[in-house]
């Protein structure tokens, strides 16, 4: 495979709900915390040579691993919910700019299909202070050219 460019959007979305059960016998009572936070980005993929493989004679390739590096740009959207005995429920959302910078590979088993590795560093910025989470990402890729 040679160097190739790619666009690429990703999208993904994590929920969370969680009971703080340590506040329940006390005067600030059940406690339930609710957040979602949805990540929309898009940026350049960019392939570099793969290892290859050849064939008798030196005739045919067989790539076993297309490694890629991406930087992806975006936004960010945390919508959190908090629910008390005392106080009731209070909400809060934000949306902020997201950057990613991270590489993997894509490893063909058929024709058109690959299965995908990757790890990124995804860095939001809510409520004008950073955040970083290192994520990995496993999945199939289906080409159509």
């Amino acid at each position: 495979m040679d160097p190739k460019i790619s666009i690429a959007f990703n999208y993904d979305g994590v929920y969370n709900t969680s009971v703080l059960g340590a506040f329940a016998l006390t005067n600030v009572g059940l406690t339930t915390s609710k957040s979602h936070l949805q990540n929309f980005i898009i940026g350049p993929r960019i392939y570099t040579p793969g290892i290859t493989i050849k064939g008798c004679g030196g005739t045919i390739n067989h790539h076993i691993m297309n490694p890629f590096i991406e930087a992806q740009f975006g936004e960010s959207n945390l919508y959190s919910q908090v629910t008390t005995q005392q106080v009731g429920t209070i909400t809060s959302a934000d949306t902020a700019f997201t950057w990613e910078l991270g590489g993997g590979a894509d490893i063909p088993f058929r024709r058109n299909w690959a299965a995908r590795v990757n790890v990124d560093l995804l860095r939001t910025h809510f409520v004008d202070m950073g955040q970083s989470r290192l994520r990995l990402g496993l999945g199939v890729v289906y080409r159509f050219f």
